[in-house]
């Protein structure tokens, strides 16, 4: 009896390291294949990165990444009250918002266009790839 319960505490032992270590590997994984965005892609001046006090135009932008962002009246009102074509960031985080919008309701082309558009009317260099 004694035997048989070792046996079987040595086996549920084995299995819990077992998912540990390969959970482990997974995270690490992960991590090196994901350390690219970081490094390359972005760099990590934006990440972990916090504002003290967001302007409007770039709350209103943050709000249209949300999933129903094309429900949102007050995202809708704002966006169609600031449309502009000019060269700031305000009108590329507005143009930006108005295109998440547009995917969110299932408009994809539109909204891909006009974050083309968005992106050509600013120096990309100071803006965060991210909006």
């Amino acid at each position: 009896m004694k035997t048989k319960i070792l046996v079987v505490g040595g086996l549920v032992m084995a299995v819990v390291v077992s998912f540990w270590v390969y959970g482990n590997s997974l995270i690490a994984v992960g991590e090196r294949e994901s350390r690219w965005i970081v490094q390359d892609m972005w760099g990590s001046s934006f990440f972990d990165s916090r504002a003290e006090k967001l302007e409007e135009h770039e709350r209103m932008n943050l709000i249209s990444l949300r999933e129903g962002s094309s429900e949102n009246q007050e995202l809708i009102s704002y966006v169609l009250k600031n449309k502009c074509a000019d060269y700031s960031v305000k009108c590329y985080l507005a143009m930006t918002a108005a295109s998440n919008i547009l995917i969110d309701a299932g408009e994809y082309d539109s909204g891909l266009r006009g974050m083309v558009e968005a992106i050509n009317r600013v120096d990309a260099g100071d803006l965060c790839p991210i909006a």
